[in-house]
Order: structure tokens, then sequence, then C-alpha cells
């Protein structure tokens, strides 16, 4: 697929997704900020991006594509788009992310499993402090992880959208919870 951006700087654009607008930034390394569009913002950057670069809006063509097939319906779209975790903070959010990137669309994980995963089966509660800071939201699929007792738990844009995206991705996920079937056992 090549760089996104091999400049230095952080590309950033607004972009149409199956759940609304959002504002996708990425560096040479890949996507770096996936952020739910403000109304009234405008074409200001994420203040977010001020700590990674000098941002320019432009879109990066490979992954906007990307972008672009996920939101009309290939729910595989987006699983080996390139990310840089600058913006992550700690090496266990890294790590956490890192895992959580490699689960498959139609695919949940609870955040205990999600733990287990990382090597810290009683980190539950640190591992969903990784998940809800993700900076690069759908692209590391956060919205694919939920509570131990089957609740959606939260979301950076709302439930409603965590369940846009779940229906998006082929899972029916009633009101109270996800259909078990469906989850990464």
């Amino acid at each position: 697929m090549g760089t996104p951006a091999g400049d230095g700087v952080v590309r950033w654009w607004v972009q149409p997704g199956p759940a609304g607008e959002l504002v996708v930034a990425a560096t040479a390394r890949g996507v770096c900020l996936v952020e739910w569009e403000a109304p009234g913002r405008g074409a200001d950057p994420p203040e977010r991006l001020v700590a990674v670069g000098r941002p320019v809006e432009e879109r990066v063509p490979a992954l906007a594509d990307r972008w672009d097939a996920y939101a009309d319906g290939d729910r595989t779209a987006l699983c080996d788009v390139p990310v840089d975790l600058i913006l992550a903070g700690t090496p266990f959010r890294v790590e956490v992310l890192t895992e959580l990137k490699s689960l498959p669309p139609g695919r949940t994980v609870t955040y205990g499993e999600l733990a287990s995963r990382v090597g810290r089966p009683r980190g539950a509660q640190a591992v969903g402090g990784a998940v809800g800071a993700n900076p690069v939201p759908v692209v590391v699929p956060c919205h694919r992880v939920m509570a131990a007792d089957g609740s959606l738990g939260g979301f950076s844009g709302g439930l409603a959208t965590k369940r846009a995206l779940l229906a998006h991705e082929g899972l029916f996920v009633p009101e109270g919870g996800w259909v078990a079937s469906h989850r990464d056992d």
C-alpha cells in the first residue's frame, strides 16, 4: 500500500463512515487518530494532532479508499490498515491495542478475555482504560469489546454508534447485550 505520508507531517481529512463522519489522521507509519466529527467544528485540525506534528489537510488516497470500502460494506477493508499508536500513551496501552487490532470483524471479546490475551488475567479494568483511550477507534476495533455481563460497555462515539458499527459488521446486538455465539471464544 505504500506509506501514507512520508514527509514528517500528519495528514488528516473528514471521512464518511457507516455511523457518521470521522476525522482521520495518518503519519508515515499509519493511521494515528480517528475522532468522531464534532458538529460546527469546521476545518480546524483535531487538538490531539498538535502532539505529533504539523497537520496538513489532505486525504491519503490509499487509506481513504479503504475507509470508503468499509463504509460501503467491506467488513475487512480496515483489517490490514497500518496504525501508528503514537497517541496511545504507555507501552501497556500499545500492547493492548496491538492485540485488539487482530480481532476480526464479526467477533467480540470481553475486557477480561483481552486482559488474559496480554498476560494480565486480572487486569480487565486496566484493559478497559487502554481500550477507552484508543486513539484509532474502528481501525483498532474497540467497538468489538464488551463487558463481562454481555452489555456493550462504553464507546467514544456513544453506544448507538457502537451498536451501529457492530451491525455494520454483521452482528446483531440487542439492547441488553450481544449474541453469545458471536463472541471470540
